[in-house]
């Protein structure tokens, strides 16, 4: 059992110093160099990458809950397609073989 923890407690230290050395070091190169300016807009891409995708999370989290208050269905998948009428009208569209048939039906 000690030996468990002491083995999970050495992988997460690794694991943690490797998400430390992600980070870019735009410093080893001179500050007008075409290197360091291509190294600076990847750090800046990689961080609005980064809050992007947070900021997408919470959005979607928080729609979610406001409408299960709301008491309307969370639609995930394939239940947006179906609840969202598009399937009946493209087969509708399928069906009809004249212009006036797809109107009228």
């Amino acid at each position: 059992m000690k030996i468990k923890l002491i083995y999970s407690l050495l992988i997460s230290i690794l694991l943690c110093n490797l998400a430390l050395s992600e980070e870019i070091e735009c410093t080893q190169f001179k500050k007008l160099s075409a290197k360091y300016i291509e190294c600076n807009a990847k750090k800046l891409k990689f961080k609005t990458d980064q809050k992007a995708n947070e900021l997408k999370a919470k959005t979607n989290q928080k729609a979610n809950e406001l409408k299960l208050k709301t008491g309307e269905k969370v639609d995930i998948g394939k239940e947006k397609i179906e609840s969202s009428g598009v399937k009946d009208k493209l087969k509708k569209f399928k069906d009809s073989k004249t212009l006036s048939d797809l109107i009228k039906g």
